[in-house]
Parts: structure tokens; sequence; C-alpha cells
């Protein structure tokens, strides 16, 4: 299993452009998720997978729905968090359900408890418009960047040591 400390530019290249087609598309990702694996016993190493499967089952969950899905991801390890994920998507508006069923959706579909902590659902300021809070969420993100690729993002992203990810650290599903 691969193990990694950075994320890498073409990655991170991908995930921008995912974000961009999104919202040229009309799906813009207006939610961000944070997901804390490692707080509930899901060892580090098997993190990324557990991850992924979740995903696939929110996809699927969406789609059930007859709701768009996209959305960009990525995973960080650092401090008293351990491993978690940051997930933005498109969260339709005029979803029939309120905020708190979609979190308890979202914890059912990625299997986790309904614990304090483990799950933060964000939808985007409605005071600013969406490219800030795109950009924002992106910089957010982004931050576990490699550092000698700084110099080719034109977002202003303020590094971090993110810590050492086994398996994928980074990824998106396209609209």
């Amino acid at each position: 299993m691969k193990a990694s400390s950075y994320i890498e530019y073409p990655d991170a290249v991908k995930l921008i452009d995912t974000a961009l087609e999104a919202w040229r598309l009309e799906v813009p990702w207006n939610c961000f998720i944070t997901v804390h694996l490692q707080s509930v016993g899901i060892k580090p190493e098997d993190c990324s997978k557990y991850f992924r499967d979740g995903l696939q089952r929110l996809r699927r969950y969406h789609e059930r729905h007859n709701m768009p899905f996209t959305c960009g991801w990525v995973l960080e390890s650092h401090g008293y968090k351990g491993v978690h994920a940051h997930l933005l998507l498109h969260r339709p508006k005029d979803l029939p359900m309120g905020p708190h069923k979609y979190r308890w959706d979202v914890l059912k579909r990625f299997k986790l408890p309904n614990q304090k902590g483990v799950l933060k659902v964000k939808k985007f300021y409605s005071f600013q418009s969406y490219e800030t809070n795109l950009k924002e969420a992106l910089r957010y993100c982004l931050k576990g960047l490699r550092p000698d690729a700084l110099e080719y993002m034109d977002l202003p992203i303020s590094l971090t040591k993110q810590g050492k990810v086994m398996g994928k650290r980074i990824g998106q599903l396209h609209p």
C-alpha cells in the first residue's frame, strides 16, 4: 500500500478542474463535509479504502434519489484528529430533506456512528459569492500540497504539514 505525505501537483490540478467543470455544468460543489475516520476506530491503513467505499455508497444514494453527484476529496492525518477526510460535493438546493436528515444519511452511507465530532456538514456561505466560497474550500483542502508545487498554483495556499496517509490521498468523481 502506497504512503504519501503530500498532495501532488497533478492531483491538485485535477481536483480544481473537476470543481470548475461541476460549476460549468451547474452542479457546483456547495457543501463541505469533514469525516473523522480514525476517531471512530478505523485503522489508519484502512481509512482511505473505507472512505472511498463510503463515497461509492453515497454516490449510489444520490443516484437513487435522482440527485446529481460530483465531488472532490482529500485525506489528512495530523494531530489529535488522526486520519480524516474533507469532502466537497454538490448538494441540490431543493433537496427534499433538511440538513439534519442529509447529515444522518451521509453518516449511514459511511457506516459511522452518530457521535459528536464524527461528521461535520457545512453549506457554503450565502453572503459570499460562489467563487469566493469555492476558492476558500479548495485552498483549505489543498493545504497538504507538496511545497515545491506551490509556485505553480494560482491559489494562495497556506501549506500545513498533513502527516502520512496510507492509500489514495486525493480524488474526485466527475459530473
